[in-house]
């Protein structure tokens, strides 16, 4: 039977496949009597659950993810208010009652504190994975009274290079869609991802690390990838489709494109339609697509997929934004560069 692994030597994770080990430690909290208790930081280990537990039966279950860097000034959560914010937002989609974000801050801060050994030096991190599911033990579709909130920390990207982002290739996606209108595209629910599984299998058969999915009802417009958000580059102008209840509102999103106006480059959010971005392409007006998620960082894209046909992107390589873009976030995690707002980098 599978069981957590932890440990408690940076060493074994430099080599382990990313989420396969994780620190001594974690985060837990419970829903219980209409209320939630006092968090605690406990041995990191399996737990105990109902076979009956709602979550295990009708989806009751979302997650968030975020990271915590070894600044200058000690141990930082990176924007962990708008993680709350968006951890509360999925809550309410399914039903849940949403942890406070104080307690969900102080949580995460108590348990940076806790494997503060195991944090990397730049440019790793830890990778933080708090996540709540319904645990009332009760057949039948319905809202769970009760509701268990754990968080588990692992160290991570210690062999990232800013100045040199990952590149992959995205398969388009016209066989599945992510998400619908009226549905819950706009939440981190664990569903969402099995959903996605179909196209990302599709995409790897094809020879492509990940999937970009389409709109559910026209199948024209982009809209994000099987875990990360879409940006390209076109005529100079950073682009990316605007937010709707399809789309993730991502942490690193909303970074890039606040960071992009200290840089100096023009940004817009905007539809973006597969068929123009696959001919701007090929004329060149599309000079580099990215795509960014807080554990992915940066990623340059450069093949783009689509019905047997593979759309190299310029050179492919990073292209200069895509570079700048990625330097600064890191500079900004690290406090390397000012923060753009004092709720972006939280001392632990």
């Amino acid at each position: 039977m599978a069981t957590l692994q932890v440990s408690e030597d940076i060493r074994d994770f430099e080599n382990s496949p990313f989420g396969e080990k994780f620190c001594p430690w974690m985060v837990q909290s419970r829903f219980e009597r209409g209320r939630w208790q006092p968090f605690e930081v406990l041995a990191a280990s399996d737990i105990i659950l109902s076979p009956a537990a709602k979550g295990l039966h009708y989806g009751s279950e979302i997650f968030e993810g975020l990271r915590a860097f070894r600044s200058s000034k000690g141990p930082v959560l990176y924007r962990p208010g708008m993680h709350a914010r968006r951890m509360a937002h999925s809550a309410r989609i399914v039903g849940m009652e949403p942890l406070p974000e104080q307690q969900f801050i102080e949580s995460l801060r108590a348990l940076v504190l806790r494997c503060e050994s195991l944090l990397p030096v730049f440019p790793g991190s830890l990778y933080l994975r708090p996540f709540m599911m319904g645990t009332t033990s009760r057949l039948g579709a319905g809202i769970a009274d009760d509701l268990l909130f754990l968080a588990l920390a692992t160290p991570f990207g210690m062999k990232l290079d800013p100045a040199r982002p990952k590149t992959a290739g995205a398969w388009v996606s016209r066989d599945f869609v992510r998400a619908v209108p009226g549905g819950m595209g706009s939440a981190k629910v664990a569903g969402n991802y099995a959903s996605a599984l179909r196209a990302m299998l599709q995409a790897k058969a094809e020879g492509f690390e990940n999937v970009l999915f389409l709109d559910a009802l026209e199948r024209r417009w982009i809209e994000e990838l099987g875990g990360m958000n879409f940006f390209c580059v076109e005529d100079e102008v950073l682009r990316t489709p605007p937010l709707s209840e399809t789309i993730l509102a991502g942490v690193t999103r909303d970074s890039l494109l606040a960071l992009a106006k200290v840089l100096g480059m023009r940004a817009e959010e905007r539809p973006l339609a597969i068929s123009d971005l696959l001919e701007g392409i090929q004329s060149g007006r599309v000079s580099e697509i990215l795509a960014c998620g807080t554990g992915s960082a940066v990623v340059a894209l450069t093949r783009i997929g689509d019905t047997g046909i593979t759309h190299q992107v310029a050179d492919g390589n990073p292209g200069p934004f895509t570079v700048r873009l990625s330097e600064m976030l890191f500079d900004v995690q690290f406090g390397k560069a000012a923060a753009l707002a004092p709720d972006w980098l939280i001392s632990c």
